[in-house]
């Protein structure tokens, strides 16, 4: 019996006054049977579990060990056992006791859970038609942004086409214009080479016949060669004091700035024929 006794909390180091505790402590888990087996086994193993962790502490023998071990497995299993009256239902049926109603009391709770269902339902509703009312503003609103954005691509696309057009018709225009320029060009030089071409074939002198049948030799006058320098038309670059009678002559190909004037304004300008060939 001793040997058993060893183990137990209170009677291990077999004092008087530690028994008596022991002795009263375990009266009292005794009538815990009333609430159930599952509050005596945690009553019972409390002082184990503190003890072993005392003893483990101090020793860290395989014998506190397995007492500590023991005693927490005993005392899941009281907990596990302990009945537990879910605190609601116990005023319920603390409530429902105690608790008695006349029939206004009965009535005018009844009404005012009637007024709460109501209020609720009609805040459902309202936020329902809320949602209703929020969601059409957003199509609206999406729609308008659609219509608005298909409006400013529209213009925008007619303003490009707009850009389009006139760049087509200021390069048409240019076109135009530089064909102007060349054929005023091509006519500029056919009449300069059709005036170089008469030049060539126009005699120096005329005859005439006198009254005694004799033929007599008649030297142009100054009009008549002032005449025909106005109508010649010679080419030229700048800077230089040579004139040409062809556009067309080898030693104006070399130069990109030709310009004209007439026979007349060049000798007046003190400029004299060129020696090339093209202009013998």
């Amino acid at each position: 019996m001793k040997a058993v006794l060893k183990y137990i909390p209170g009677f291990r180091s077999d004092k008087m006054w530690k028994k008596v505790i022991a002795i009263i402590y375990y009266l009292f888990c005794l009538l815990m049977l009333v609430a159930g087996i599952g509050p005596l086994l945690i009553m019972l193993s409390i002082p184990f579990i503190l003890l072993a962790i005392i003893g483990l502490i101090k020793h860290r023998s395989i014998t506190v060990v397995l007492t500590l071990v023991v005693a927490v497995m005993i005392f899941g299993v009281g907990v596990a056992l302990n009945p537990v009256v879910p605190e609601n239902k116990t005023i319920s049926a603390t409530k429902g006791l105690t608790d008695t109603k006349t029939p206004e009391e009965i009535k005018k709770e009844t009404d005012e859970k009637a007024a709460e269902v109501k209020a609720t339902a009609d805040a459902k509703i309202k936020v329902d038609e809320d949602a209703k009312i929020k969601a059409a503003a957003d199509d609206k609103a999406l729609q308008e942004q659609q219509v608005k954005a298909d409006a400013d691509a529209k213009l925008k696309a007619d303003a490009d086409a707009k850009v389009i057009e006139d760049a087509k018709a200021l390069e048409d225009k240019k076109v135009a214009d530089a064909k102007v320029v060349s054929d005023a060009k091509v006519k500029a030089d056919a009449d300069a080479a059709a005036a170089a071409e008469t030049k060539k074939t126009e005699t120096p002198t005329t005859s005439v016949t006198t009254t005694d049948s004799s033929v007599a030799t008649v030297t142009p006058t100054a009009e008549t060669a002032a005449s025909n320098d106005a109508s010649i038309t010679v080419y030229y670059v700048p800077n230089s004091k040579v004139y040409h009678l062809s556009k067309t002559d080898p030693t104006l190909k070399k130069s990109k700035d030709i310009r004209s004037m007439k026979l007349a304004e060049a000798k007046a300008n003190g400029m004299h024929q060129s020696e090339s060939k093209a202009d013998q």
